[in-house]
Order: C-alpha cells, then structure tokens, then sequence
C-alpha cells in the first residue's frame, strides 16, 4: 500500500491515503510522515492510533485533515485532534475484520 501527496508515493508507507495541496514543489511529499500502529494495522473493537505529521512541509492546508477509512464492509469513523502545528493524532476503532484504505486530504 502507499500513501501519496499530490500524487506522489511517501517514502514506507504501509497504508494508501491520498493527499493534496497547491504546492509545485515536487519533493514536498517526502516531507510529510505518517506514523504508528494503526498506519499498518487494526484488531477488530480495539482502538488504533497514527499520527499524520507535515510540520516540515514547506506549506500546509488550512485546518484539519479529513481522513477517511474505506472498507469492504463498512467505512470508519476517524476521530482527528491536532497536537501540534500541523500535526494530526488520528484514531479508529474496527468493528469488522477486513483491509482498508485511508484518504487524507488537507
């Protein structure tokens, strides 16, 4: 899976997200990071954080990133509190097994 930003890969991303801004400078993406547990994997009613960090992108959206968990059987509700300038605490809980893949825009 991967994740891009302005359609480009991140570099070792484990899930697929998507993410845009007005930027033409080609190498932003690389500096935008996606960490943690919940990036690569989820158990069924347990909740499952990542944290989305673009502190060190040169521009940045404004506000909040919508991010969306698309499954097979059912979409997720992804709950977002920002914790820094421009970085995201991201968290989910699974009520179904099965893959999905994550969309954040900013």
């Amino acid at each position: 899976m991967t994740i891009t930003y302005d359609g480009n890969p991140l570099p070792n991303m484990p899930i697929r997200a998507t993410a845009s801004s007005t930027n033409t400078n080609s190498s932003e993406h690389l500096k935008v990071e996606v960490h943690g547990r919940g990036s690569y994997e989820a158990k069924v009613n347990e909740e499952a954080e990542f944290t989305i960090d673009a502190s060190k992108a040169s521009t940045h959206g404004t506000g909040m990133p919508v991010v969306r968990l698309t499954g097979v059987q059912a979409d997720l509700e992804v709950r977002i509190q920002q914790i820094e300038t421009n970085v995201f605490l991201c968290s989910y809980i699974p009520t179904v097994p099965g893959k999905r893949s994550a969309i954040k825009s900013h």
